[in-house]
C-alpha cells in the first residue's frame, strides 16, 4: 500500500461517487472541497467531463468507461462514496481494490446502521462526514493504522 508520510500535496485522489440527483451531486462537491483544500489532487467523474447516460454513443461509453480505469489506474488513493449505494461506485472500489490501491469509503447516510463487509474490509477507513474524512486522510497519510469497521452486515 502506497502512503505518502510527510508531504502529500500531489497526491492524486480518484473520487468515486453517484451523481444523480441533487443531493449526490452536493455532496460530492463537499467531499470534493475538502480534499483540495487539504492539498490532494482530485479527479472526478462528474467534475472532469465524463459523463455519459444510457442513451450516449456506443463509443462515448466506451471511452467513459476506460477514462475511469485509466484515473483510477493512475491515483494513489480511492474515495468512495457509498451514499446511495451506486453500482458504479462500488465497481470503481472494487477495481481499485483489485490493482491493490487504497481505499477510503465514506458514507454520511450510514449513521448507526451497519457498513457492508465486503466494503468494510476493503477499505483503509470509513468516514461518516467531513470531519472524520479529514481524520481518516490524516492518519492515512502520516502511516497511522486507521480503525476497522465493526458495525459490519
Amino acid at each position: 500500500m502506497i502512503r505518502f508520510v510527510g508531504d502529500f500535496r500531489g497526491c492524486r485522489i480518484y473520487l468515486a461517487s453517484p451523481f444523480f440527483s441533487s443531493d449526490q451531486i452536493d455532496r460530492l462537491l463537499r467531499v470534493s472541497k475538502v480534499l483540495r483544500q487539504m492539498g490532494f489532487k482530485v479527479w472526478s467523474a462528474y467534475e472532469d467531463g465524463i459523463v455519459v447516460s444510457n442513451k450516449s454513443k456506443e463509443e462515448d461509453m466506451e471511452k467513459a468507461f476506460q477514462e475511469n480505469i485509466k484515473r483510477i489506474d493512475e491515483c494513489e488513493l480511492v474515495v468512495g462514496i457509498t451514499d446511495g449505494k451506486d453500482m458504479g461506485t462500488i465497481f470503481e472500489m472494487g477495481y481499485a481494490y483489485a490493482k491493490g490501491k487504497p481505499i477510503i469509503g465514506y458514507a454520511e447516510t450510514l449513521r448507526d446502521k451497519p457498513f457492508n463487509l465486503m466494503l468494510a474490509r476493503s477499505c483503509y477507513g470509513v468516514a461518516k462526514n467531513l470531519e472524520e474524512l479529514r481524520n481518516v486522510l490524516i492518519k492515512f497519510v502520516t502511516g497511522e493504522e486507521c480503525e476497522k469497521v465493526t458495525n459490519i452486515e
